[in-house]
């Protein structure tokens, strides 16, 4: 019997959705225990002598699970090959969960966990357990997670390799306060129109925060970075409420530390909880960070 070739394309579009869906729901969870089970998403090459491992830090209010629901990393694990972590932080008096950011980095909501000891202590379970490269370990978090990956990296020198904080808006400067450690990465996401963590720099929980060029500029003086980034002309679609590209991209990077490199990308008419656009089963944002990241896809 022929299938007219409305049905042969009928066909080919369900045998390519199922596809990407079986790619999406390869990676096997597993579980770190202890005290917080830490859920990680493990991709099915078992070939591979070591990956790239990518802690993600949910923000205040939410847990791990939710998350990566917004931001939608874990249906990458597989076609890039990574570690995905997802630990969650202590409740707080008011019932909700986040982060001890500590007095660097802000910890307006009373936690009392050493949560940097505790991430850093989970890396190190992770590269023992799962084979996680040390030369590829990433920080993912987001406004009080984001404050969270900055402390890590204060607080413990060389835990990760690079970190990325979407709307964490920091409350001191790393290069008066953290103790001088290796260079990294640091790429923070910012929208112009957050009314939470203000673009432009203010009053965050009661202390003044720098705009995030500023924080960016501090960063990059940690880094040893010049002072003045350079545009790399690259505009991003991240935020499904504008039209068209909407995130510039500028970078600190000549002259820095090795290692080291700073980027800040703005995103116009962003708020503090971005609305990411979909690409598949994953978002815009989520595959930016991942090639920023340079977690390459798989052909």
């Amino acid at each position: 019997m022929s299938i007219p070739p409305r049905g042969r394309r009928i066909l080919l579009g369900l045998a390519l959705l199922l596809a990407c869906m079986g790619a999406a729901q390869a990676a096997r969870e597993m579980v770190l225990e202890g005290p917080r089970p830490v859920r990680v998403l493990v991709p099915e090459d078992v070939s591979a002598p070591s990956r790239p491992l990518v802690v993600l830090l949910h923000g205040y209010g939410v847990n791990a699970r939710k998350q990566d629901a917004y931001l939608r990393l874990s249906p990458l694990v597989d076609r890039r090959r990574f570690l995905l972590a997802l630990p969650d932080g202590t409740v707080d008096r008011a019932g909700k969960r986040g982060w001890n950011a500590g007095r660097t980095f802000g910890n307006p909501y009373g936690h009392r966990a050493d949560d940097a000891a505790y991430l850093a202590a989970v890396i190190r379970r992770l590269q023992a357990r799962f084979s996680a490269d040390p030369r590829r370990i990433f920080l993912v978090g987001h406004s009080n997670g984001g404050r969270m990956a900055y402390q890590l990296v204060c607080r413990h020198p060389g835990t990760a390799a690079a970190l990325v904080s979407l709307a964490g808006a920091q409350l001191g400067d790393p290069s008066r306060q953290c103790p001088p450690g290796p260079a990294l990465r640091v790429l923070q996401i910012h929208g112009t129109a957050d009314a939470k963590a203000a673009y432009g720099g203010g009053r965050f929980q009661g202390r003044a925060h720098p705009s995030a060029e500023e924080a960016a500029a501090q960063w990059a003086a940690y880094d040893g970075c010049p002072p003045r980034p350079a545009p790399d002309g690259e505009r991003l679609d991240l935020e499904v409420t504008v039209p068209g590209p909407d995130t510039t991209a500028r970078t600190h990077a000549r002259g820095c530390r090795p290692g080291g490199a700073v980027t800040l990308w703005s995103v116009e008419g962003g708020g503090h909880v971005p609305r990411l656009a979909p690409v598949g089963e994953s978002t815009a944002l989520a595959r930016a960070i991942m090639d920023w990241l340079r977690v390459p896809r798989l052909r």
